[in-house]
């Protein structure tokens, strides 16, 4: 590299370590791609902590635990290193092909490890007793109290998630998080549209079961102390 390009290289480099990564930006997401397929280690590092939040939350939607969710992650990263030099460097939407592969590398952990990994599940169907095809990924609701939700812990949502069997979990966030529909669902997981519809059904049950009680939990606690209070 000439001296006047290394020196613009530098510049650009130090903007972008000392800032918040805009990734829909053309000159931010053609400068790592292009230090990524360099194999420049700074310009890798840079990009693997500016996903890792957001990888790291995918991860752990499709694992059990944040051990698998690592193990994902590290899979993940080393994929999408070896495969920079596929990406055009035109293509501005990075963030979204990495995300991509996080997901299949979830998938492929899932398929590998978890003995359900035809997604097929055996429970009692009084699970989706009612729900019938009412869901649709627009509507992200589960039943439950809005104000009551948006004051639940994102890390709580996160550990009921990762609760459910892995092939109502699949299907959950493929769905619910992904926006797939079932036809794109059955397709990518081997299954027919029926067993993503009964899958995802079942899932939103069991997420409403868990939330019911929380929020019966917490109005117990209030009335508890409030009972305190007076007396």
């Amino acid at each position: 590299m000439k001296l006047p390009q290394l020196i613009i290289h530098m510049t650009q480099l130090n903007s972008i370590s000392n800032n918040i990564l805009d990734l829909t930006d053309p000159v931010t997401v053609t400068i790592l791609i292009d230090g990524c397929k360099r194999g420049d280690r700074k310009i890798q590092e840079i990009l693997y902590k500016e996903m890792y939040s957001g990888c790291m939350s995918i991860a752990l939607r499709y694992t059990d635990n944040k051990v698998d969710a690592e193990d994902v992650l590290s899979i993940a990263f080393t994929k999408v290193f070896n495969k920079i030099n596929t990406i055009d460097t035109s293509n501005h939407r990075i963030a979204k092909w990495i995300r991509t592969i996080v997901i299949n590398t979830a998938l492929d952990h899932i398929r590998k490890y978890n003995k359900t990994s035809n997604m097929t599940c055996s429970i009692d169907e009084t699970y989706t007793h009612g729900l019938g095809d009412t869901y649709s990924p627009q509507s992200r609701s589960i039943y439950i109290d809005e104000t009551f939700s948006e004051s639940i812990d994102g890390e709580y949502i996160m550990k009921i998630i990762q609760e459910l069997p892995p092939c109502y979990r699949t299907v959950f966030n493929l769905s619910v998080f992904e926006g797939l529909t079932h036809k794109q669902i059955a397709t990518k997981l081997g299954i027919n549209e029926g067993t993503s519809k009964s899958n995802l059904s079942k899932a939103r049950m069991k997420l409403r079961d868990k939330l019911i009680k929380l929020q019966e939990d917490d109005e117990l606690s209030i009335l508890t102390n409030r009972k305190y209070e007076y007396s």
